[in-house]
């Protein structure tokens, strides 16, 4: 038995070792991975990629999945969210960030902070999600794909959701951030104005 907790006491020691080693390296990658994206990208397009990846693995991990149907969840809700705002990226990139993002948050787990500047970006997330969710649901045919199903569909989802984060709001608000919602898209969309900035 000494040999056996020899070997498991040394195991343990070297995994221990080794677990800063692997965060420095998967740290140094996430800055070579933002270097290599910043060189063909702008700021505003900057901002909305760390926006789309942040928000993708918030919606992997709330979906319960764990492991590759994780992260492929992740790109597939990022890669929309990109797509439907003319930022094109390579798929790759978006999954070594997003899996990046998955080490980092499970090498540090720390809540956010609760200010209005937090607030606002989870009202702001929440809209974003809830129209994207509304659109996909009324294409795939599990709601009517008309204007008014789509808008009580998108309300209802941002309303549970707020309120699981623990945020009451009333659905006149709800609904009027939602109509501020699709015009933003439709205007970016049809180049009538500049993508929006966080």
């Amino acid at each position: 038995m000494e040999i056996r907790d020899f070997l498991s006491l040394l195991a343990f020691g070297l995994l221990v070792a080794a677990l800063p080693i692997v965060i420095a390296a998967a740290v140094q990658h996430y800055r070579v991975m933002t270097q290599q994206l910043r060189t063909g990208k702008n700021a505003a397009q900057w901002d909305l990629i760390f926006r789309a990846v942040g928000m993708a693995v918030t919606v992997a991990q709330q979906t319960g999945l764990i492991g590759p149907e994780q992260r492929q969840r992740a790109v597939k809700f990022a890669q929309e969210f990109l797509l439907a705002r003319g930022v094109k990226i390579d798929v790759d990139q978006i999954a070594t960030l997003i899996e990046t993002e998955l080490r980092r948050q499970v090498a540090s787990p720390t809540g956010p902070v609760d200010s209005p500047a937090t607030r606002q970006q989870l009202f702001q997330s929440a809209i974003e999600s809830a129209v994207l969710a509304a659109e996909q649901s009324g294409i795939t045919g599990i709601i009517q794909n008309t204007a008014v199903a789509k808008k009580q569909y998108a309300l209802q989802i941002a309303r549970e959701y707020l309120q699981t984060q623990g945020l009451q709001s009333s659905d006149d608000l709800i609904g009027g951030l939602i109509e501020a919602q699709l015009l933003r898209m439709y205007m970016t969309a049809h180049g009538q104005m500049p993508a929006p900035t966080p």
